[in-house]
């Protein structure tokens, strides 16, 4: 047997078994000691593949309006309460100044799409409910403290068309790219409207497909490295990257913002932190109580950072 052949089959050898052990870890279950391992895994493929994508050129940031520095928080606070994804939590943020409103968005048991951050700690805070999920129908029956009122995903879009200078940030706790999808195809009319965060390097391009020309890249439920994350801004166009506050308060920012990549933090309920983190080249925040300046003159701002160009 030749020298060359053999290198070539101890080559096949080694890359099966590399991919059986990428079968293994990304089978496995999630918890385990298995868990660092894939995601190192999950991370060295997604990196690898941003290789194969073209650099951008850096660019300078387009400035924001005012009111597109400040996300509030699952819509907002409300009546002293957090995190309500509610009508009147909408209502009386749009009318404190805020134009973009992060929404969680869960199923319930019967595949509809709701307004809620959680099935766990949220259900028992805000409904007086047992932890679970339930039907769409159970759902709408619950009554939500304050004389709050829940939303499913028609409702809050229906909020959204008749809201046409706001936005609402997703945040999807599962199936991402199923709830645009279903976004999209149910209102299509107001996709404009809709500024779709993903939470994995591997989403941008499904959902830029779905012909949105606007996407956020969240860390909070991933743990790329800086490198990494720089890498991805590098090659491709978003409308910000969030992190958490914490991770703010280091260089990432500053490396992002040299790309003329946009930053925001979450989150941020106190005015000292946002100087803070203004200074380390954080753009904007997402925030649970601070409200965002009135607009220069007055008036009602156009849906913020939203780009009249779609590709």
């Amino acid at each position: 047997m030749s020298r060359a052949r053999s290198v070539r089959l101890l080559l096949g050898v080694i890359a099966g078994a590399v991919a059986t052990l990428a079968i293994c870890l990304l089978a496995a279950p999630w918890g385990g000691p298995c868990r660092p391992l894939r995601h190192f895994l999950v991370e060295f493929v997604e990196v690898a593949l941003l290789e194969r994508e073209r650099p951008r050129p850096p660019r300078a940031k387009e400035p924001l309006p005012a009111a597109a520095r400040f996300v509030a928080h699952g819509g907002g606070e409300v009546a002293g309460v957090f995190l309500s994804n509610s009508r009147q939590a909408l209502d009386s943020n749009f009318e404190r100044g805020f134009r973009l409103f992060e929404v969680d968005c869960n199923w319930t048991r019967d595949g509809a799409l709701v307004l809620v951050h959680d099935w766990h700690e949220s259900v028992a805070r805000l409904f007086a409910q047992r932890p679970g999920r339930p039907t769409l129908e159970q759902f709408r029956s619950w009554r939500m403290v304050r004389g709050l009122s829940q939303l499913a995903a028609e409702d809050a879009m229906a909020w959204l068309a008749a809201h046409p200078e706001a936005r609402f940030v997703t945040d999807v706790k599962e199936g991402n790219l199923r709830a645009l999808r279903l976004l999209v195809s149910r209102f299509p009319g107001l996709q404009g409207q809709l500024l779709p965060q993903i939470y994995r390097f591997a989403e941008y391009r499904p959902v830029r497909a779905m012909g949105f020309a606007e996407v956020i890249l969240t860390l909070y439920a991933k743990n790329y490295s800086d490198a990494a994350v720089v890498e991805f801004a590098r090659r491709h166009e978003v409308w910000a990257i969030t992190m958490p506050a914490e991770r703010a308060r280091g260089e990432l920012p500053r490396r992002l913002a040299a790309l003329g990549c946009r930053v925001f933090a979450h989150t941020v309920n106190e005015a000292p932190w946002v100087e803070a983190l203004t200074a380390n080249g954080v753009d904007g925040f997402y925030t649970d109580s601070l409200a965002p300046p009135p607009p220069a003159g007055g008036g009602g701002e156009a849906a913020p950072g939203r780009r009249a160009d779609r590709d």
